[in-house]
């Protein structure tokens, strides 16, 4: 996924990838987040979970939360995560049909 507000060091938009599934455990954080109406740490979360370089490496840690949520644009990240989660497979795409 292009990310144009996110610049690399050549002043092109960012490139991300992404995982289109999480593990149970990490669904369970971000249900936490959710039910105690926290839904910029929610949002900061999946990009953790998710958001991959081009080799597969996470682009974010954990220990990044804090500096997510006060330096990134919220609108950008919530677009982020509503693109990944429009780019999950049907059942019908699963299922093989």
């Amino acid at each position: 996924m292009e990310v144009p507000e996110w610049k690399d060091e050549q002043g092109k938009p960012s490139i991300i990838y992404f995982r289109s599934s999480m593990r149970l455990s990490q669904k369970g954080i971000l249900l936490k987040h959710y039910q105690n109406d926290e839904y910029d740490k929610a949002i900061a979360c999946q990009l953790i979970f998710r958001c991959k370089d081009s080799q597969g490496k996470p682009l974010f840690q954990m220990n990044q939360m804090d500096q997510i949520l006060d330096e990134l644009d919220p609108d950008v990240c919530s677009r982020i995560v509503a693109e990944m989660d429009q780019a999950l497979p049907s059942i019908d795409e699963i299922k093989g049909n």
